[in-house]
C-alpha cells in the first residue's frame, strides 16, 4: 500500500491538465493542418525553444547566454530559409 492520500479533486486535477491541455493542442494543430502545409508545421517545433525562452524573459525575467540567443538567431535563420526556399530544380 502507499502513503499517498489523493482525494477526488488531485485526479480532476491531473485529468484537466492532462487533457484539456492536449485536446486543444490536438485541436489547434489540425486547425492549422487544414490550413497550411505539413512542412510549415514541422518547421514551427524548432521555434518552440525560442518562444519559451522569450515567453520567459517577457513573464519571469529569465535571462539568456550569449549562446542561446545565437542558437536562436540561427534556429530562426534556418527556418526562414527553409520556408522561402522555392523547391528543388529538376532537369
Amino acid at each position: 500500500p502507499s502513503d499517498v492520500n489523493a482525494d477526488w479533486t488531485h485526479w480532476a486535477g491531473v485529468v484537466g491538465l492532462g487533457v484539456i491541455p492536449t485536446a486543444i493542442a490536438q485541436a489547434l494543430y489540425m486547425f492549422l493542418i487544414a490550413r497550411t502545409s505539413a512542412t510549415f508545421l514541422s518547421l514551427t517545433g524548432y521555434a518552440i525553444p525560442v518562444v519559451s525562452a522569450v515567453l520567459g524573459w517577457i513573464f519571469f525575467r529569465e535571462t539568456q547566454s550569449w549562446h542561446a540567443l545565437i542558437a536562436f538567431a540561427l534556429i530562426l535563420g534556418g527556418v526562414w530559409l527553409a520556408r522561402r526556399g522555392g523547391g528543388v530544380k529538376t532537369g
